[in-house]
């Protein structure tokens, strides 16, 4: 898809094409982009593939029109397909990315279609859910069930853990639902809310709910798996948190805990956090695709050595970036496993 402009006009957004929620797009200064782009009428949108990033550190986005060249920091990977929004500011041009798929999803999504049901109809295992919850997008998208989600509270806390210091609240909240297979545990009065402004929507959510659930509570071998939602500025992005059971083939010592996050968010792209908890050590590495910025680096470094501190334990926080890991394997429809 190279990319093509389309009206002004607000529709309906199809599951191919995931939304991110309005509270949280993207929205990015353009110093480069074709004259028949900067010459449209403010609210325009065009739809184009993202190719990576120039010399400059410009996010490179295709369109059918040409090339734009976005300042921002937000990093999905080469093949994304994005929706970009056009608005003038007197002389300055900007541009909104409104829905994005990456390769990944675009792979799921269409894995989730087999057997030519329509895609809104299809309910994606619980494998796929660990990745993306295209009902969780599509209920963020619309302002009126995004209202009704972000006022739920669950123990005081949001009821999405929101990406930053208060993240631990939201996060403790949701795990402990998800263990508890009781949704209106996480959502409470919420839930009926949304049923009234969209049963379809409400029901779909349950049953992904109920099928990450059983995949928390059902032990994996040596690991149990969390899937989680974590909302951070490009939207509601999918996580996952393996912990190493005690009882499996090779049981860890009841004293220490190996934990493993792992997802992609757009300051870090695709990640792996490992942790490993002892009698007064905790020891992380962090993995990536590509090396982080030094800044992001240095940030992250004192993140872990202020949560040392706060336990009062000694450890380590390595860094390491290149391609020769693999995401954790999540049991798919049938048993066989899949790399998520």
């Amino acid at each position: 898809m190279t990319g093509r402009i389309l009206p002004p006009i607000p529709g309906t957004a199809t599951i191919d094409s995931l939304p991110v929620a309005a509270s949280a797009r993207v929205t990015a200064d353009v110093p480069e982009a074709p004259q028949e782009l900067r010459s449209a009428p403010t609210g325009r949108t065009v739809e184009g593939t993202v190719l990576g990033r120039n010399n400059q550190g410009h996010l490179l986005v295709r369109t059918q029109a040409g090339v734009v060249n976005l300042a921002t920091r937000y990093d999905p990977p080469p093949g994304t397909q994005v929706m970009l929004r056009l608005i003038t500011n007197g002389a300055t041009l900007q541009a909104r990315i409104t829905a994005m798929t990456t390769p990944t999803q675009a792979a799921l999504l269409a894995a989730s279609r087999a057997g030519g049901q329509p895609p809104a109809q299809n309910l994606l295992d619980a494998a796929s859910l660990t990745r993306i919850w295209p009902a969780l997008d599509r209920a963020l998208a619309t302002p009126e069930t995004a209202r009704t989600l972000s006022g739920a509270r669950t123990k005081g806390s949001s009821a999405i853990p929101t990406a930053g210091t208060g993240m631990a609240g939201g996060l403790a909240a949701f795990l402990q639902a998800l263990s508890a297979g009781e949704v209106r545990d996480w959502l409470g009065s919420a839930l009926d809310r949304l049923a009234q402004a969209d049963g379809t929507l409400a029901r779909q959510l349950e049953r992904d709910f109920g099928q990450l659930s059983q995949l928390a509570r059902e032990p994996q071998g040596d690991w149990r798996v969390f899937a989680f939602p974590v909302a951070a500025e490009t939207g509601v992005h999918q996580m996952r948190l393996f912990v190493r059971e005690h009882d499996g083939e090779h049981p860890l010592p009841e004293t220490t805990h190996h934990f493993i996050v792992e997802g992609e968010l757009p300051a870090l792209g695709e990640f792996q956090l490992d942790g490993l908890i002892q009698p007064g050590r905790f020891d992380m590495i962090l993995r990536t695709r590509a090396a982080l910025a030094d800044s992001v680096q240095s940030d992250l470094t004192a993140i872990a050595a202020e949560a040392r501190r706060t336990a009062r334990l000694d450890g380590s926080f390595q860094l390491a970036a290149g391609p020769d890991w693999r995401m954790m394997a999540v049991p798919g429809q049938g048993g066989a496993s899949i790399e998520v």
